[in-house]
Formats: C-alpha cells, structure tokens, sequence
C-alpha cells in the first residue's frame, strides 16, 4: 500500500490577494467613496437651500400680515413731525413711490397703561432690505427715533399704488384721495415680482 507523499512547502498554494488586485480594490473603493461623499454634499446642499427658502416665504407671509393688519385699521388723524410740521394722516414723499407712512389702530397694551390704541407706522424700502418703522407717539417731538424692524432682505424693489375711482392702479402721486385699496409689489431676489393687493378702509 502506498502511502501519499507529504506536503512539502513547495507543494502549498497560497491563499490571498495579489499586489495587482489589492491595488485595484483600493481604486474601485476610492472612485465610490468619492461618488458617495459627492451624493451626500449634494443632498445636504439640496435640504439647506430647501430650509433658507422656506425661512423666507415665511418672511414674506409675516410681512404680508403685517401689512394686512395696518392698512386695515387706518385712522384718519393727522400729526406732527419732529419739525412740528403738520404730517397728513396717509403721508408718502413727494416723487417717491417705495415709502409709506399711516396713522393706524390695533396698537398692543399689554401692560394696561393709560395710552391710545393708535400708532404711526412705515413701510420703508431702502439698501435692499424692506423696513417697518414705528414710532411711540403719534405727535413727535426733536429726537423723536422709531423702531425699526427689518421684515425682509434681499429686495430689488418695493412700489406703492393706489386704486383709484377709475378702478386703475396709479402712483401715490398722481392723486391726493386716499384710496380704496392698496398695491404692493416686491421684486425679490430669486423669485421675481410678487404683488399682494389690501383694502384700505379710511375711519
């Protein structure tokens, strides 16, 4: 009976990788990750850009109330500046059509103090952003500073217009009536042209 020969070390395959496979296991790894890493860049990307635009619809929603809120409650009562000028009770600068000052109701007392419920406010366009301004009085006195609140960045333009009796949207400067309603469009960075109308009730 014949015995089988024994194993020598010649005789052993070797098990495992060659240099060559190694290295292009190592390059097929690489170029995934890559690929993988780049997906994951972009999706990240995608969902930041995502949450900034929708950070500023609710922007222009909340100004948008705003305005709502104010230009519903006009009062008609005049008052004077920090000059003692007499100022009318819906007052914009002469040739201008991107700044709006008002005397409204609506205004907060949460403290119960003795004041009036009424409120002298702005809607101001200026250096790309759109303002609101407030002021504590409604008649001002020398050194008289509202407070401003910045409702929305990144605006390329905010016109005013007023409807008039012909049921036509003109420019604030075209007529001396105060006006049924009101038209404001902002030109918003990325967006385009956005317009919301309110009615303006004079009391």
């Amino acid at each position: 009976m014949k015995s089988n020969p024994e194993k020598t070390p010649e005789n052993r395959t070797t098990a495992g990788f060659t240099l060559l496979e190694l290295l292009v296991a190592l390059a097929v790894f690489s170029v995934m990750s890559v690929m993988a890493y780049s997906g994951l860049v972009a999706m990240l990307d995608s969902r930041n850009h995502a949450g900034q635009e929708t950070a500023r619809l609710g922007r222009l929603q909340q100004a948008f109330v705003l305005m709502q809120r104010d230009f519903s409650q006009f009062v008609n009562r005049q008052v004077r500046d920090e000059y003692g000028e007499s100022r009318p009770a819906l007052y914009l600068p002469r040739n201008t059509a991107n700044t709006i000052e008002f005397t409204c109701g609506g205004r907060h007392n949460p403290g119960g103090g003795v004041r009036s419920s009424l409120q002298r406010v702005a809607y101001q366009y200026g250096n790309g952003r759109l303002l609101r301004l407030s002021w504590p009085v409604l008649d001002r006195v020398a050194g008289s500073v509202p407070y401003t609140q910045t409702l929305l960045a990144e605006v390329d333009d905010f016109v005013i217009e007023f409807l008039n009796r012909d049921g036509e949207w003109v420019l604030p400067h075209t007529t001396n009536d105060l006006p049924p309603a009101i038209r404001v469009s902002l030109n918003i960075g990325g967006w385009g042209r956005i317009s919301r109308q309110f009615l303006f009730a004079p009391g």
